[in-house]
């Protein structure tokens, strides 16, 4: 119940704590008062007991149901700049070849010129671009040597660990 006696009602079930805290967040930053029940920590015990109820659960007040629904339909909304590309673009130039901007890189916001070579759909700018840009695959011998050097680091451990249980269990 919230303060004032009006009957909570579910608005979600989540499927795990980070869902949870990410529409707590959005409720808070909406004014809509809500109580979560559940673990917001974490569901993996859930899942691996199988307990009933283990999800965390997000409830409203009856009368903010409807809102608190819409508000978790919503799509993001654009602002006016990023809509209207053209009033943007006006007076503003590339900074690698300082020229009449003509595009926005679609990921970080940089003005872009008929002279970047990065132009396309969506348009980005050469440091996205290479970012992009599909990564060399590991050789076998590096694949390898990191197997070697994942074994020598954690079979000491494993040896240590063997013996103190060892030592214990065989009292």
């Amino acid at each position: 119940m919230s303060d004032d006696g009006e009957q909570m009602v579910m608005l979600a079930e989540c499927e795990d704590g980070l869902e949870a805290e990410s529409l707590r967040g959005l409720l808070e930053a909406h004014g809509i008062a809500h109580v979560v029940h559940g673990d917001t920590r974490t569901s993996l015990g859930a899942y691996v007991v199988d307990l009933a109820g283990a999800r965390p659960v997000i409830f409203v007040p009856k009368s903010e149901l409807e809102t608190a629904t819409a508000l978790l339909q919503a799509k993001p909304q654009l602002d006016s700049t990023e809509t209207d590309s053209s009033a943007v673009l006006d007076g503003n130039v590339c900074p690698v070849h300082e020229r009449p901007a003509v595009a926005i890189c679609s990921r970080c916001g940089t003005f872009l010129c008929a002279g970047c070579g990065s132009l396309g759909s969506p348009p980005l700018c050469e440091d996205c671009l290479k970012i992009d840009e599909p990564r060399t695959p590991r050789g076998a011998l590096v694949k390898a040597g990191a197997a070697v050097g994942l074994i020598a680091y954690a079979l000491p451990l494993l040896i240590a660990a063997a013996l103190i249980l060892a030592l214990i269990f065989l009292r």
